[in-house]
């Protein structure tokens, strides 16, 4: 199933400004979108805009899961740890990752030339998968990290349009 989701560019209270000013707007074309996805097990895949604990855990109650980028400018980081939400003081080595998990959610810290904070219902944070680079190879990442970049073209699209 694809879902195109398209806005009036520019000003007024239908306008993509608004949406921009009003970041409650994107949990709620989220749940729009996926009125109809409840009890199928699908997985959404959302950029940091999108990404709450709040709004996984409403969805993984309707029998849809998710997997999120997270970042503590954009998203909603209510409800999580705040030791993850920040650098350790001693960088990860490329590949490395740290995991908190509380029931089926996990927010996992993968680093890759910098930290990657990802928030998942969908996938177990110790099933192992890879990014392949073309010039470093292949990266040891969670897999749903190799899943997330395998939606991550229309996922920041999105993103870079619809938020600051």
């Amino acid at each position: 199933m694809n879902i195109y989701v398209h806005l009036k560019e520019g000003g007024g209270p239908d306008g993509l400004d608004a949406l921009k000013n009003k970041p409650q707007l994107h949990s709620m074309v989220a749940r729009s979108l996926c009125r109809n996805a409840a009890g199928k097990n699908y997985i959404i895949f959302t950029g940091p805009s999108i990404t709450s604990l709040t709004l996984f855990e409403e969805f993984e109650k309707q029998g849809i899961y998710c997997c999120g980028l997270l970042s503590s400018r954009k998203s909603d980081c209510t409800g999580l740890p705040p030791s993850m939400l920040t650098n350790p003081a001693t960088p990860l080595a490329r590949g490395q990752h740290q995991i908190r998990t509380k029931g089926n959610m996990s927010l996992i810290c993968w680093y890759n030339k910098g930290h990657f904070r990802f928030l998942t219902n969908a996938y177990s944070p110790v099933q192992q998968g890879v990014i392949i680079k073309r010039r470093s190879g292949e990266i040891p990442c969670p897999l749903a990290v190799e899943a997330f970049a395998a939606h991550l073209s229309y996922i920041c699209r999105y993103d870079d349009k619809y938020s600051k």
